[in-house]
């Protein structure tokens, strides 16, 4: 069915800025591969000693981060920031960056955006400049920009807390842009309720367990690393029938004037259903 695919089986691509010949890690391009429209996700996977794109920023997007696995450091603004799997960084416009892995361990990265109308990338030399100069600071000072997972609220699922929990980076991050969450499907929880929306389309990814998605009617058994998309009208709800836990990506591009339907539901999809 389109709109629905294996991570595992996206080819890994040389990633490459405009007119660079020398690859720059490589990506699973996520949203492409699930046929999204309006959301870009694509994985950076940098091996040891690899930097990815080159030291820029975004006049108008806003970019999200996601460690997956391994120790990336991220240059942002002029500060270098080592990371760790469950790091998340929240780059707003005109926030310069870029990644590198000075680990010895591959280093993969989730990278998530609501796509601009026209490019947008800006090279600001003088900002590498002002890294220079600030190489062997002393500064300690935390950037709110960055912060793991673990120190984002966690919130039950407004239905209730057997339907599951969530911590989001919406609100963790004040995004204006992209909705991001991480979500965890309890054994025998339904989350989020069955539904679409008007405006906004959606990308899940399971990194953990294998949940059962309901789509066009039809229940749908779901491998790890799954992605799926929903464009805008599509009704669709994630179940848990395993004995642990499940643990999901989702991506919502804030669109205006969006609305949340509440179509009826098959039964046994109306609320939590233990296996």
């Amino acid at each position: 069915m389109p709109g629905i695919v294996r991570l595992d089986v996206i080819p890994w691509k040389d990633a490459r800025g405009p007119q660079e010949e020398v690859a720059r890690g490589a990506v699973r391009d996520l949203a492409a591969a699930a046929e999204a429209q309006l959301l870009g996700a694509v994985v950076h996977r940098l091996r040891p000693g690899d930097e990815s794109y080159r030291y820029h920023e975004h006049e108008q997007m806003e970019e999200v981060f996601l460690v997956l696995a391994g120790a990336p450091t991220i240059l942002l603004d002029g500060r270098e920031i080592l990371l760790r799997e469950g790091d998340a960084v929240h780059c707003p416009p005109w926030a310069a960056h870029t990644f590198r892995n000075g680990s010895t361990e591959d280093a993969e990265v989730l990278m998530a955006a609501r796509l601009p109308e026209r490019s947008d990338v800006v090279y600001p030399g003088w900002k590498m400049e002002a890294m220079a100069a600030r190489a062997g600071s002393s500064e300690e000072a935390r950037d709110r920009r960055v912060r793991n997972l673990a120190e984002l609220p966690w919130e039950d699922d407004a239905y209730g807390r057997d339907w599951g929990g969530r911590r989001s980076l919406t609100e963790g991050f004040d995004l204006k842009q992209i909705a991001v969450a991480v979500r965890t499907l309890r054994p025998g929880a339904l989350s989020p309720p069955y539904h679409s929306h008007t405006a906004a389309e959606e990308i899940y990814i399971v990194l953990e367990g294998r949940p059962v998605l309901l789509r066009d009617g039809a229940e749908l058994p779901l491998a790890t690393f799954s992605v799926l998309h929903f464009p805008p009208g599509e009704p669709h709800a994630l179940a848990n029938r395993e004995q642990r836990p499940a643990k999901v990506v989702t991506l919502r591009d804030l669109a205006r004037g969006d609305q949340v339907e509440l179509p009826a539901a098959p039964r046994g999809w109306k609320g939590p259903r233990r296996p």
